[in-house]
């Protein structure tokens, strides 16, 4: 942006600068080149920052400033306990690594279908599970499918933890009242 006296110019349009028979123009062609913008005293300014529309209601003020309100604090504790929430998802079922080192998936159907296994081999204690993980295809047996569940549950438990627990630090945020804190708090989990 450009400022001409604090007032915000076009350097890509013909400038008035002064009034009546003192007025003098400058092409816009002129403009575009540095030393004459000195020469008139055009400096150029970094833009100002749009305050972010998902915290403040936020006008332009049309001259490269804005005036932004904030929103009600429910709005504000809405949008972080979703992004807690998001960040707890990506993290629940971006999959987890065994001690073992085998690679888990832990979307929500691998979830299901290791649920599945696991009553399977609960029924029926001797039968082998044909799985195909990450690391390639394995047969499995009662001890390994009930590790995997166990890890998996775990995983999941402690995901579901971590979002309750970041919720619970957004509401000492929000009860301390400043504004500015709540926007800043961080909302991922682990």
């Amino acid at each position: 942006m450009f400022k001409l006296n604090d007032k915000p110019v076009s350097i890509y349009q013909d400038l008035v600068i002064g009034e009546g028979d003192d007025a003098i123009t400058i092409p816009a062609a002129s403009l575009l080149d540095k030393a004459t913008r000195e020469q008139f005293g055009i400096v150029e300014v970094p833009d100002e920052q749009r305050p972010d529309d998902r915290f403040y209601w936020v006008t332009d003020n049309g001259d490269g400033t804005f005036t932004a309100k904030p929103k009600d604090v429910d709005v504000l504790r809405n949008l972080k306990l979703a992004d807690i929430a998001a960040s707890r998802y990506a993290l629940e079922v971006g999959g987890l690594i065994l001690p073992t080192g085998a690679k888990i998936r832990t979307d929500r159907e691998s979830q299901s279908l290791i649920a599945s296994a696991l009553l399977r081999v609960q029924r029926n204690p001797a039968v082998l599970i044909d799985w195909k993980g990450e690391n390639g295809r394995v047969k499995i047996d009662k001890a390994a499918i009930e590790a995997i569940a166990d890890a998996v549950g775990d995983h999941v438990q402690a995901c579901f933890t971590a979002e309750r627990i970041k919720a619970e630090e957004l509401e000492e945020v929000i009860a301390a009242g400043d504004f500015e804190d709540v926007i800043a708090f961080d909302t991922a989990v682990m």
